[in-house]
C-alpha cells in the first residue's frame, strides 16, 4: 500500500468503531477513533490530519451532516475525502449525503470488502487530484438502487490529465430467478432507535443468509435492510422465500411488537444481465416492484414464476391481477403466496 495512510473513523456505536479498527489495522492503515462529531472535527484539524474520514450520520449533539459542513468550510479540512457510513438506506438519503459533501456512501450493515474498495479508490483519486463529488452526486440521482454502483472517474477541471478509457465489459445474459427482500418500516424504526434497529438488522441478516445457504441461492448485494438474491431455479427461489418467512414467523413468536421483524419478499424470473459480480436489467426492476406489493410477512411472485413452480411445489396462491409497476412497460400478473403462520 506504500506510505501508511491515516483514517479517522467516526461513529457513536463502539461495536462499529471496533470492527472497523480491527479490519483496517489488518490492511495496514493507521486508525484514529472518534465517538462524536466534536471529536471528529478536533482530530481532523489536528497534528495527525487523516487522509480519509469514515463518518456516521446519526449521532447525538452533532450529526454527520453538520460535521461535513464544517469540514468543507475549513481550509484545513475541506479536501479530506469523506465516506458516509450510515444505516439511512433510502435512495434520497444517499443523494442527500453526497450533496452535503461526502465523496461516497456505504449503507449499514456493510461488507468490509466493499468499504475497503471505496477507501482505496478515493485515496488513489485524492493523490491524483481527481474530483469525485460531482460524479457521485449525478450518478446516484439517476440510478435505480439495484443498479451497479460504479461511477466513472473524471479529471479535474484545472488539470491536463487524461483518462484512458478501459475496454468495455460485455455483460453476460442468463435466465435466473431474482428475489428481493425488504424490512417493513425499517427507515422509521432506524430514526426512532438506531442501535436497537441495528441489532434487529443483524438477526434479520442471519435468518436470511441461513436460508440462502441451504436453498442454493447467491447473495448478490445488500442495500441497507434489503437483499438481492439470485437463484438458478424458480422452485428454489420460492422455497427459499417461504423458508425465510417461516424463519421470521418462528423468531417473532412471543416477541414484543418492537422486537419483531417483518419482511416483504418479491420474486421474478427472466433474462438478466450479469457483469462484475452484479446483476441488473428490467427483470431485476420487476422483482423490486413486486416486492413492494407483498404484505408484511408475505411473498409475491410474478406469473412467470408461478408457471414454473405450480406443478412442482404444493402452494396456494391468490392472483392480485395485472399490476401497473413504476417504470415497467408491460404490467405483469402478480400472485400472492398464501403463507400460513408456522407452516
Amino acid at each position: 500500500m506504500g506510505e501508511q495512510k491515516t483514517l479517522l473513523v467516526v461513529d457513536d456505536m463502539s461495536q462499529i468503531r471496533n470492527i472497523l479498527r480491527f479490519n483496517l489495522d489488518k490492511e495496514g492503515y493507521k486508525v484514529i477513533l472518534a465517538n462524536s462529531g466534536e471529536k471528529a472535527l478536533k482530530y481532523a484539524s489536528g497534528k495527525n490530519r487523516p487522509d480519509l474520514i469514515i463518518l456516521d450520520i446519526m449521532m447525538p449533539k452533532m450529526d454527520g451532516y453538520e460535521v461535513i459542513r464544517r469540514l468543507r468550510d475549513s481550509d484545513v479540512t475541506k479536501d479530506i475525502p469523506v465516506i458516509f457510513l450510515s444505516a439511512k438506506a433510502q435512495k434520497k438519503d444517499v443523494v442527500k449525503g453526497l450533496e452535503a459533501g461526502a465523496n461516497d456512501y456505504i449503507v449499514k450493515p456493510f461488507k468490509f470488502a466493499d468499504l475497503h474498495r471505496k477507501i482505496e479508490r478515493l485515496l488513489g483519486m485524492h493523490s491524483g487530484h481527481l474530483r469525485t463529488e460531482t460524479t457521485n452526486q449525478q450518478y446516484l440521482k439517476k440510478v435505480d438502487p439495484w443498479v451497479s454502483e460504479k461511477p466513472a472517474r473524471v479529471p479535474a477541471e484545472d488539470t491536463q490529465e487524461t483518462i484512458n478509457t478501459p475496454e468495455r465489459s460485455i455483460p453476460d445474459r442468463a435466465l435466473a430467478a431474482i428475489m428481493i427482500t425488504d424490512i417493513v418500516d425499517f427507515s422509521k424504526e432506524m430514526e426512532d432507535n438506531e442501535e436497537h434497529t441495528y441489532s434487529k438488522l443483524i438477526i434479520h441478516n442471519e435468518i436470511i443468509r441461513k436460508s440462502i445457504s441451504k436453498s442454493k441461492g447467491e447473495e448478490i448485494k445488500t442495500i441497507g435492510d434489503a437483499f438481492l438474491i439470485r437463484f438458478k431455479s424458480a422452485v428454489d427461489a420460492v422455497k427459499a422465500g417461504m423458508d425465510i418467512q417461516k424463519g421470521f414467523s418462528e423468531y417473532n413468536k412471543d416477541k414484543a411488537k418492537i422486537d419483531q421483524i417483518l419482511v416483504r419478499i418479491g420474486i421474478h424470473i427472466g433474462d438478466i444481465l450479469t457483469m462484475d459480480d452484479d446483476v441488473f436489467g428490467n427483470e431485476v426492476n420487476v422483482a423490486s416492484r413486486i416486492q413492494a406489493l407483498a404484505e408484511p410477512g408475505g411473498v409475491c411472485i410474478s406469473a412467470d414464476v408461478h408457471n414454473f413452480v405450480k406443478k412442482s411445489i404444493d402452494i396456494r396462491v391468490l392472483s392480485l391481477g395485472r399490476k401497473k409497476l413504476k417504470n415497467i412497460k408491460v404490467s405483469p400478473e402478480v400472485f400472492k403466496i398464501l403463507v400460513e403462520s408456522g407452516s
